[in-house]
């Protein structure tokens, strides 16, 4: 600020004293505030940049609050699929068992048991929530994705088979996963896959499920066809499982990559806006301090005039 005292009239004077109590308040705001713009009048130009910044500011953090709980989600599915992958691996161990020509039927029955025990774990997993929504029911995530029936037995089951070799019911309809993940930049990226997609997949040997109920019907019959052909469909299904964690790994590194863009996004915009309306304290304090100055000089000048002008307007 540079305001020069000079010979002047009382209305020039009067002026250059509202100048300077103007200087000061606005100083004094900014040393109590920390902030040069509060309202859009303290600095009109550079109202549409802030404004601007703030949109993209509140997008950046809810962009980065959306990827978080995308990290959570995406993480548990790793996870469960993890145990997912270690239950292919117990079954067909146990299927390898099963095939053995010196495995007795009493023993039979038993693995058939443990591979019954493995499916269920299979559909737990299937149903796996998390913050209130299932992980692999795809856009009806409100609802479990299978239901498994152990009350019937099925046709290739021998009539003498004990009642607790039933059939597993896996055919709950399940709609597709359509939503995708957003970055801070509005890019979309996959997200998810279906129970249907990772456990009860279409293609040739790739059903977890139907691999798995292949083998307890083959364990129950003592069919040592069945029980082998079951466990190529189990190696098949396994390999398909490892696809789908290697999807989800991905997911999961897409979006840690996100929220760090997402982060230096927000810090960038962040040291923007305060740029844009932080107070130069410094500055500040030295203007306050100058107007203080010259309207004391101001004050003592006039006090040396005489008296009966409009300057005795100010009281």
């Amino acid at each position: 600020m540079d305001l020069y005292i000079t010979n002047t009239t009382d209305a020039q004077m009067l002026a250059q004293l509202r100048n300077l109590n103007a200087t000061m308040n606005d100083a004094q705001r900014q040393v109590a505030s920390g902030k040069r713009v509060q309202v859009p009048s303290d600095s009109p130009a550079d109202v549409q940049t802030i404004v601007q910044n703030l949109t993209d500011l509140s997008r950046v953090q809810q962009s980065r609050a959306n990827l978080s709980k995308l990290n959570s989600e995406v993480g548990m599915a790793s996870a469960v699929l993890e145990s997912a992958a270690n239950l292919m691996d117990s079954a067909r161990s146990i299927g390898a068992q099963g095939a053995s020509s010196t495995t007795g039927a009493s023993t039979l029955t038993l693995l058939a048991a443990q591979v019954q025990d493995i499916e269920m774990q299979m559909a737990g997993i299937s149903a796996s929530v998390n913050a209130g929504r299932y992980l692999f029911s795809g856009d009806a995530d409100t609802t479990a994705p299978y239901s498994i029936d152990f009350s019937i037995v099925p046709p290739s089951v021998p009539a003498t088979s004990p009642p607790t070799a039933p059939f597993a019911s896996t055919t709950v309809p399940i709609p597709q996963a359509t939503r995708m993940g957003l970055d801070s930049m509005g890019n979309t990226f996959p997200i998810a896959m279906t129970a249907k997609d990772i456990f009860d997949n279409t293609a040739a040997g790739q059903s977890v499920l139907q691999s798995l109920e292949d083998l307890r019907l083959g364990l129950l019959a003592g069919n040592l066809g069945e029980i082998n052909t079951a466990n190529a469909d189990l190696a098949t299904s396994a390999t398909h499982l490892g696809s789908v964690q290697t999807f989800y790994g991905t997911a999961e590194s897409t979006i840690s990559s996100a929220l760090d863009l997402a982060s230096k996004s927000e810090l960038t915009l962040q040291t923007q806006q305060s740029d844009l309306t932080s107070a130069d304290m410094a500055r500040a304090i030295t203007v306050e301090q100058t107007a203080q100055t010259q309207q004391q000089a101001l004050l003592s000048m006039r006090a040396k005039m005489p008296r009966g002008s409009l300057f005795d307007l100010l009281g």
